[in-house]
């Protein structure tokens, strides 16, 4: 009798133990994204975020886990990452930089063309954008902390001319200023923004887009939250099967 229930308490550690294998301790995840890239995410208040990522986010989040967002400056955010501080972070471009600090979910959330907006006047002398080389003799803007493909990121460093801002918005006032010449971003966040802010008719994305590769949500190779990276994959991937992803941007678009 007495070995019997040495052997049922050894079968309920034994069952304990699995499960906590089985499912990862993190309960909280601190996640965090670019506060100012609409339709995929902004942060409206410095303290939440809103738009296709963070509904995305909510969809394929585990039962019992709680999702707590921070908000910081775009570069800060990466760095915070980099030092394990932030465990999550929201559609952003893959790239071998960052794959040294960041575990890519393999499944992607969204597709980001990237665009250069120029002034209405300069599309119109510049036609389509088919050659980059019509880029060379001009100044042009980038977000601190933005990349946008490997072969267009390598002929931006090698051949253009660009200064950085800390945010979208900064760029687009400077580029209807004529402090520079065009800007380079997201083709839906910079629609998004000359929309809402009534710039349409001033500014244009030229055509065709410079890349259009996708972003994916990442975690930090030193979060303890790294173990939930599978059952989001697959959650994603579901999603992504389905069209739901696709449907989930067009309502911020």
């Amino acid at each position: 009798m007495k070995r019997a229930g040495q052997n049922a308490c050894l079968v309920l550690i034994s069952l304990f133990l699995w499960g906590s294998r089985a499912e990862p301790a993190c309960q909280q995840i601190h996640y965090a994204a670019n506060p100012a890239y609409p339709p995929y995410h902004w942060s409206p208040d410095n303290q939440h975020y809103t738009g296709a990522s963070e509904a995305l986010l909510r969809k394929i989040l585990p039962p019992g886990v709680e999702a707590i967002p921070v908000v910081y400056p775009w570069k800060r955010t990466l760095e915070l990452a980099r030092q394990g501080k932030i465990d999550l972070i929201l559609s952003l471009r893959r790239t071998p930089e960052r794959e040294q600090f960041l575990s890519f979910l393999s499944a992607p959330s969204f597709s980001n063309p990237i665009a250069v907006f120029v002034q209405t006047s300069l599309s119109e002398k510049l036609g389509d954008l088919r050659n980059w080389q019509a880029l060379i003799p001009l100044r042009g803007g980038i977000s601190r902390g933005d990349t946008f493909g490997g072969e267009f990121d390598d002929f931006l460093r090698d051949n253009l001319t660009v200064e950085e801002a800390s945010t979208m918005t900064e760029n687009f006032q400077k580029l209807r200023r004529g402090r520079i010449d065009y800007f380079i971003t997201s083709l839906h966040a910079g629609n998004f923004y000359l929309n809402v802010t009534g710039y349409q008719h001033e500014i244009v994305a030229l055509s065709p887009p410079v890349s259009n590769e996708e972003i994916f949500f990442a975690f930090s190779r030193s979060s303890p939250c790294l173990s939930w990276s599978a059952a989001l994959t697959q959650r994603m991937q579901e999603m992504g099967e389905q069209g739901e992803i696709d449907a989930l941007l067009v309502p911020y678009l």
